[in-house]
């Protein structure tokens, strides 16, 4: 590995750095268990959960968010079936990383993914 990808690896990024706010807003399109890897193999040990969120202030772009620990998300697959969900993020951060072809990608996790309420109340 070369070092500019050894102090590629080591740069995180907080949400505001990346979005310009300590909560962001999204649309929550996909959820999944994110299960844990050992040596690099998938294990069957669910670790949290992956969030799939379009981010409409960066023309829609799509990534996947994981929280850790998340066992029992608020929001279920079937909440998404008809339509994406708005939701807030707390706690936001970004690892870059280069891939293989030598792309500069970014992982995000957060603290907290929860459905954003409207003005309304629901």
């Amino acid at each position: 590995m070369s070092l500019s990808n050894n102090i590629i690896k080591n740069i995180e990024l907080t949400s505001e750095q990346m979005f310009k706010a300590s909560t962001v807003s999204a649309m929550l399109t996909q959820i999944a268990p994110l299960y844990e890897y050992q040596n690099g193999a998938k294990t069957n040990n669910v670790i949290g959960t992956r969030y799939t969120c379009v981010f409409p202030m960066y023309a829609y772009e799509k990534a996947s968010v994981k929280v850790i620990g998340d066992l029992a998300p608020s929001i279920t697959p079937e909440m998404l079936v008809q339509s994406p969900i708005p939701v807030k993020i707390t706690g936001l951060k970004g690892k870059i990383y280069t891939t293989q072809n030598h792309s500069i990608e970014i992982s995000l996790s957060a603290g907290k993914i929860e459905k954003e309420v409207s003005n309304n109340g629901k």
